[in-house]
């Protein structure tokens, strides 16, 4: 169990606006530091209650599943991008010339792709597309 104490902040002047914040304590220093702003009109108390672990919400620790035709575009258009950045094209106009006509992808898109191509489980799911046996 810890103790949680939401304070706000005094502030002075035309158009003050109090915030609020939550603050966790767990030792006893903590405490005696807040009590001693407090005494000091730093901050005041609005609310003060316990809370323990089993309240929070579970971690969602799940990988994201990265698609074959994601993969497969990638590499694509990551290889297009290739063969025509060494000629001295923007980006953008690789884009426009050689890539949208085919994927009709933004240029938003288009970056995210070209980071998407160093990211670990997009390069392992290309290298599983490449060892699987092709039936024709």
């Amino acid at each position: 169990m810890r103790l949680v104490c939401v304070v706000s902040r005094k502030r002075r002047g035309k158009g003050a606006v109090n915030c609020l914040s939550g603050v966790v304590i767990q030792g006893f220093s903590c405490i005696n530091m807040l009590l001693s702003l407090f005494l000091h009109g730093v901050f005041r108390v609005v609310s003060l209650f316990y809370y323990s672990f089993a309240c929070q919400p579970m971690k969602k620790n799940r990988t994201k599943i990265v698609g074959c035709s994601y993969a497969f575009r990638v590499e694509d258009v990551v290889r297009i991008y290739d063969e025509h950045a060494k000629s001295g094209l923007s980006n953008r106009e690789i884009l426009r010339r050689y890539i949208w006509p085919k994927y009709h992808i933004c240029e938003k898109t288009f970056y995210n792709i070209i980071n998407a191509s160093a990211d670990p489980r997009i390069i392992r799911r290309q290298e599983e597309v490449r060892a699987q046996l092709s039936l024709f």
